[in-house]
């Protein structure tokens, strides 16, 4: 046994212990006095209080706030690193806890490491030490049952459990040895000596006050190999299982087998850290209670008081550290992953079931059978050895060859391939994520190291350098699959599907008026008329009283190609790579990224290939075969900002993604891209921050030298965090930089293990003004890209063993026409479909203008063998006047339907906003655009033939096929294509003016005259409202199911744009829909309308009701008076204000509850001086809460008290007052935390003996965790019932709090709004009186007597304007004027 123990094996990395490391407890001589943790002293009187209500609760509390135990196990909190002995301090303070938390349940008896420290018979003040603490001895005449006793035991740097059961006659020794001969086995009566276990078994007898049997205790030890570091966590955990199971159940686990059935030390560590992080504010507010009236061994540290001010062990960077190491070990233990509780999927991996042709060969070229099984393997493949693709034929597509992707060399260098998780152990970590679905795990649990890894040509995504045919996919002319019905006017509408009955119906083409915009305003007349309605929403013509039928065409303005003006920019930049290379200074951010969303929190249709784990099976043959990979939005992978150049339009943003972090959230099913704010912070301060003083120069570094609290702290202006600091460093620093980040990675796998693989993204957006070639510019938009952003190496990210450059060009239609009308250019749907279908795009996505079904515009991205050619992955088309409602960010495109349905202010304003922009748009001409995505060799190809494409007439083809440039600038027929519609900018904009004014005026008229189905035709308005200048699809299911039900497809292909034809403007009828708001409904706009009610700032100018001043039998003082008629009339009249009390006989109570608050009402009213009492009344008396409630009733009070002021309340009446309660939240005054309370506050009686605070208190520590917060909950709805309650404030560190305020001997009582007699505070009421003047002014009287004299009135106001002047400036000289030559000379 000391053999194997002292051995150089074993050597303990640290010697936090409770004695020296190097000494044995037997080394103590019998005259050494053990360690006393446990001083007796005189204990105060509110532990008396709690050793009645709950003794145990007391001796935990006064043992677990003797800084001995607490304290030192902060200061010790490092020995919790894998691999580092664990110090006993932080094992006692887990075990103290555990113990009392569990004492009356537990199978066995614990004594803790203190009493445990020495083998000798203990001494009287031991005893009665150990008795007074253990909560074992309440009745000091009567002694416990004899149960099993637990403990720990510490003998050469060794700790191991030991139970005796003193009933049997047995002990037990469970992992006294480290390296057993015979693991797993059983040995009786060895080594009982070497321990001193006799010694040990009269001491623990001792202390009980047991006595013993004259025959020795028969010895089972059961040992099992261990590793050395972690013997203090494996005797944690078997003295865990013994406590919750006892010896016997531990002995048939172990049976048959090798190892301990207590959980791995990896997750026994966990738990130790967050015992000690829990416990430590309620030891130090323990401790600081208890401090003056106890006489303690020591006080903390200033170290530990330092780690308290600044939030916890939680804000400290070592405890973040921590939790990482402990989290990553215990990813990659087997043992932590066997012991996990949860249900894991198993992969099947038989090795039968596959074929010879696919084994564990090199360079799989598909995937075998084994892992084609797995769900999370679809889709992956391994394209290095790909075989020759030919992209999908369809109807229209350009024809291209078959081509094959190019792989970069391999570097097995490049990533950690043969190390880390397997996909057995992603698959276990998906499935733990799934079942922990609103459960409680740490961020480490989550953002940790599933896996994944990148090869060297992770971020390609193209087949080879060079695109092939880009010239012919840039803005192809298709042939239109359907003919547009608007080239006949004849061809409308044959039939409507359903009538208001829901029967088919036949409408004849008479039926059908076809116009165009300025013909339905003309038809329409006067706004908000029943004529315009009826056009404008319901479509239908007010004069013959038939359907109309839209078409914009008519509206169309003729204009050339050459009156179109054509500019190219380059709107966007995105350049993926592994080498940050720049060629200026950057500016890195030093904070982490604290925002709502990710930086890339959309998908930018930018991707990279990421390896998927290997396999168990290929990873045990210790070289890799296994090469499949996923193609992964990299908007789907976890990042945070890094450094930015520039500023303004023409920055551009750096951002280090991670993709091992790679997982979904459980709760929402998406990917989790957010990192928290802990796991940026181990990224700062492990890795950025120490790289950065490495490799930055030595004379800099004053500047960047610092700490994650000392940046955050430079980031501090005024008390506020700025959200981003940064620290310049130039292109040489930044080329040394991310090497040396990947080594400090490389060098702490054990916790920096998720940040591998990193790789950085290169953003900037929104530079299309930068880039546009206009005037005194170049006319090629890469040119200008160049002198824009110098900073970039543009050759170096062309090339694609450097990453992937994507470039945004945009082609942009201006118009202008000879005559200079102001146009709005309106893409044609029909053709551009056409040529999207003929590029080989996927199914586009359409945006109809104003629900038009030939406006609009697309985008799409292209087949995914094509784009791989091509190299033009992405298209989008719109019109140029959606610039003008634009706000990038803004999530809302319009009000929420809530707004409408209460026809709230922010409604109205909505609609006036977008009237105003459309008014602002009459005079103004918007063209229409092209967004084309591409690698930088693609748009470099793009932009030397777009020119002609799209702005060579037609009579250029012969001259360039004759001069011979014909191969090289191919004459476009674009614009010949006719694919735009321009319309009158007026003509258009006041169409959209009138469609909102008449949708706004339709649901103020729905809402003064609601119908059961208000809430479905409100979201059916805001629909149409937001779908004038955007197009946004419906989201709720109401909507679309409303929307159905108006067969709003077949409406909008067949009359040009929607209408509601059943619609009776009058009443809001609409038979083709539900007829009844359904509870999600009402829940969606109802309880919003509510909310927002309750958080207007000002109610008084709310549209929900109509305002009635007058005042009313209901209303004395009108439904909303001004607050100073409010405060006026309970001062003068309170019961004129406040409602009758009135008892609810059918409202039954908690009898808890009811007694509580009786109790505290006879309380306050007993504080009272009996002086203030009308007619030398007693206090009253109550002895049912119905007598309760109604002694807190105005008219009780004002019968009771002498005299009384009511304090007027504010709270849910207007938000512009300070005197503002709402009584539920008063349960903090009137029912504090008792053992919270200072010494000297008011409310310290009430906690006494027959105090309702001390009821409070025993109810606390009765009654379960949830029975105690039903109690608060219903003691909160009764103080809510009051009328009136006492101004009382509680106490605090600095305030005794009070019970009753007042002066001059009236008493304040706050009153609750609950039971005024309004509706809300009301403005108040402007008044203007004319202003009748008696006397003249003085200049007047002054001019007058100046003019009696003689004197003109001019001349007085003139002296008297000099002598109003100082003297100074009366006395100032004037210079003399200057004479020009010419003046002399005339």
């Amino acid at each position: 046994m000391t053999d194997d123990i002292e051995s150089e094996e074993y050597q303990p990395s640290d010697g936090g212990l409770i004695h020296p490391p190097n000494s044995s407890m037997d080394d103590l001589n019998e005259n050494d006095e053990p360690v006393d943790v446990y001083r007796i002293c005189p204990v105060e009187a509110e532990m008396d209080e709690d050793m009645v209500v709950d003794p145990h609760r007391a001796n935990y509390k006064r043992m677990i706030s003797n800084p001995t135990i607490w304290a030192i196990a902060v200061q010790e909190i490092s020995t919790l690193k894998p691999n580092v002995y664990v110090s006993g301090s932080i094992m006692n303070l887990f075990l103290l806890t555990e113990w009392y938390r569990s004492m009356e349940d537990s199978y066995c008896y614990f004594v803790d490491l203190f009493m445990t420290s020495v083998s000798l018979y203990p001494e009287p003040e031991e005893i009665q030490q150990f008795r007074s603490h253990s909560g074992l001895f309440l009745n000091p005449q009567t002694r416990p049952p004899q149960k099993p006793v637990v403990f720990i035991i510490c003998r050469h740097q060794h700790y191991f459990t030991v139970c005796f059961d003193y009933e049997l006659n047995h002990a037990w020794t469970f992992g006294r040895r480290i390296d057993p001969p015979t693991p797993g086995s059983l040995q009786i009566n060895i080594g009982w000596d070497e321990w001193s276990g006799l010694m040990y078994w009269r001491r623990v007898a001792a202390l009980f006050g047991w006595s013993l049997s004259e025959i020795n205790p028969m010895v089972t030890a059961y040992d099992f190999k261990q590793n050395g570091t972690d013997c203090g966590p494996i005797a944690v955990s078997t003295t865990l299982y013994l406590l919750h199971n006892g010896p016997d159940t531990y002995l048939k686990a172990i049976a048959g087998t090798q190892s301990t059935p207590a959980e791995c030390a990896h997750l026994t560590r966990k738990k130790l850290l967050d015992s000690v992080s829990t416990n430590l504010f309620n030891c130090h507010r323990w401790w600081r209670t208890l401090k003056d009236t106890m006489e303690w061994l020591e006080e903390p540290s200033q170290a530990v008081l330092e780690v308290i001010s600044n939030g916890g062990l939680d804000q400290s960077t070592d405890f973040t550290v921590l939790q990482v190491m402990l989290a990553r070990v215990s990813d990659r233990c087997p043992v932590c992953a066997q012991s996990s509780e949860d249900s894991r999927e198993q992969l099947v991996s038989d090795p039968d079931d596959s074929d010879g042709s696919e084994g564990l060969e090199p360079n799989l070229p598909r995937l075998p059978s084994y892992l084609r099984r797995l769900k999370i393997m679809c889709n992956a493949r391994n394209r290095a050895l790909g075989t020759l693709r030919v992209p999908r034929n369809r109807s229209q597509a350009i024809s291209l060859p078959a081509q094959r992707y190019s792989p970069l060399p391999m570097h097995d260098s490049f990533d950690d391939y043969l190390q880390g998780p397997t996909l057995e152990d992603l698959q276990n970590a998906i499935q733990e994520n799934r079942l922990s679905r609103g459960g409680l795990r740490s961020n480490w649990d989550y953002f940790r190291d599933y896996g994944y890894r990148i090869l060297p040509d992770f971020a390609v995504t193209f087949n080879q350098q060079d695109p092939i045919h880009v010239s012919e996919h840039l803005l192809p002319i298709g042939k239109p699959e359907v003919q547009d019905p608007s080239s006949s006017d004849e061809e409308v509408i044959h039939h409507l599907p359903i009538d208001r009955m829901g029967n088919p119906r036949q409408v004849l083409v008479t039926d059908v008026n076809v116009m165009g915009m300025k013909k339905m305003l003309e038809l329409a007349g006067s706004k908000n008329s029943s004529s315009s309605i009826d056009v404008f929403v319901c479509g239908m013509n007010p004069l013959q009283r038939n359907y109309i039928c839209l078409r914009p065409e008519r509206d169309a303005s003729d204009i050339t190609t050459g009156e179109i003006r054509i500019t190219l920019d380059i709107d966007s930049i995105i350049w993926v790579t592994h080498h940050l290379h720049v060629l200026g200074s950057l500016k890195v951010n030093v904070l982490p990224y604290i925002r709502s969303k990710p930086p890339i929190s959309k998908n930018n249709h930018c991707e990279v290939e990421i390896l998927w784990p290997q396999s168990s099976k290929d990873q045990a043959e210790g070289e890799r075969s296994e090469w499949f990979t996923k193609s992964v939005p990299i908007s789907n992978i976890p990042h945070i900002h890094f450094a930015q150049a520039g500023d303004g339009s023409g920055s551009v943003n750096f951002y280090v993604a991670f993709p091992r972090m790679m997982h979904k959230n459980p709760n929402t099913g998406r990917s989790a891209t957010l990192i928290p704010s802990p796991v940026q912070m181990v990224w700062f301060t492990q890795v950025l921050f120490p790289a950065i003083n490495a490799t930055s120069p030595q004379e800099i570094q004053e500047y960047c030298n610092f700490t994650y609290e000392e940046w955050k702290w430079k980031a501090t202006v005024n008390s506020q965090l700025k959200p981003s600091r940064t620290l310049t460093l130039d292109s040489t620093t930044i080329k040394t930089l991310v090497p040396h980040m990947r080594f400090l990675i490389s060098q702490s796998p054990d916790h920096l293990d998720m940040f591998g693989s990193f790789f950085f993204i290169a953003d900037a957006r929104g530079i299309k003004l930068n880039t546009v070639t206009v005037r005194g510019r170049a006319k090629d938009p890469f040119v200008n890209l160049r002198h824009e952003i110098p900073i970039l190496d543009w050759d170096f990210m062309m090339r694609r063993e450097n990453g992937q450059l994507l470039l945004d060009l945009g082609i942009s239609y201006h118009p202008y026409p000879v005559d200079g009308e102001p146009l709005i250019g309106l893409w044609k749907l029909n053709s551009i479909h056409a040529s999207y279908a003929k590029a080989g795009m996927n199914k586009p996505e359409e945006f109809k203008t104003c629900t038009m079904p030939r406006q609009g515009g697309l985008q799409a991205t292209m087949e995914s063998s094509r784009r791989r050619a091509v190299q033009l992955p992405f298209r989008s088309t719109y019109n140029l006047i959606f610039e003008a409602f634009r706000r990038p960010g803004q999530e809302e495109k319009f009000c929420a339907d809530s707004e409408a349905y209460a026809n709230t202010a922010e409604f109205q304003q909505t609609c006036r906003d977008f009237i105003t922009l459309y008014r602002g748009a009459k005079n103004k001409s918007y063209g229409v655009r092209e967004e084309i995505r591409g690698s930088g060799y693609a748009i470099m190809e793009a932009l030397r033939s777009a020119w002609c494409k799209v702005s060579f007439p037609s009579d250029s083809f012969s001259f360039l096929h004759a001069s011979g440039l014909y191969s090289h600038f191919k004459a476009a027929e674009y614009l010949d294509s006719d694919p735009i519609l321009w319309v009158s900018s007026p003509v258009y904009c006041d169409f959209m003016i009138r469609r909102i004014e008449e949708l706004q005026c339709l649901q103020v008229r729905f809402f003064r005259n609601p119908q059961p189905n208000h809430g479905i035709m409100s979201s059916i308005i805001v629909h149409l409202l937001r779908n004038v200048a955007f197009a946004v699809p419906a989201k709720h299911p109401h909507l679309t199911e409303a929307l159905s039900d108006l067969s709003y497809e077949a409406i909008i292909q067949r009359f040009g744009i929607f209408f509601l034809h059943d619609l009776d403007p009058e009443t809001g009828e609409l038979a083709s829909i539900a007829q009844i708001d359904n509870a999600d409904v009402k829940f969606r706009l109802a309880s919003s309308m509510r909310r927002n009610k309750r958080l207007s700032k000002n109610p008084s100018k709310s549209h929900l009701v109509q305002r009635i001043t007058e005042p009313t039998a209901e209303y004395p003082l009108g439904e909303w008076p001004t607050w100073n008629e409010l405060t006026h009339c309970l001062d003068k009249d309170p019961t004129r204000i406040i409602r009758s009390w009135s008892w609810n006989t059918l409202r039954t109570w908690d009898e808890y509850a009811s007694d509580l608050f009786v109790a505290f009402t006879n309380s306050m009213w007993l504080a009272i001086h009996p002086s203030r009492f009308r007619n030398l009344v007693q206090p009253p008396t109550c002895t049912t809460l119905e007598e309760a409630m109604r002694s807190w009733s105005v008219s009780y009070a004002v019968e009771t008290l002498l005299s009384v002021k009511f304090l007027s309340n504010s709270h849910r009446l207007t938000k512009n007052k300070k005197q503002s309660w709402d009584f539920s939240d008063l349960l903090d005054v009137f029912f504090p935390e008792v053992n919270a309370l200072p010494s000297n506050a008011v409310w310290t009686p009430f906690s006494q003996a027959h105090g309702y605070l001390h009821m409070y208190s025993d109810y606390e520590a009765s009654l379960s965790a949830e029975q105690f917060q039903s109690l608060q909950r219903n003691l909160a709805e009764l103080l809510s019932h009051a009328q009136c309650l006492p101004n009382s404030t509680k106490a605090s560190d600095s305030s005794r709090g009070r019970l009753w305020t007042g002066s001059h001997g009236t008493l304040d009582m706050r009153t609750n709004t609950k039971s005024y007699k309004l509706k809300g505070i009301g403005s108040a009421k402007q008044t203007t009186r004319k202003v009748t003047r008696i006397n003249l002014p003085k200049t007047q009287i002054t001019t007058l007597l100046d003019e009696a004299q003689g004197i003109s009135a001019r001349a007085s106001r003139t002296r008297q304007k000099k002598q109003s002047r100082s003297a100074r400036s009366r006395n100032k000289r004037n210079p003399p004027q200057v004479r020009h030559a010419a003046c002399e000379g005339n």
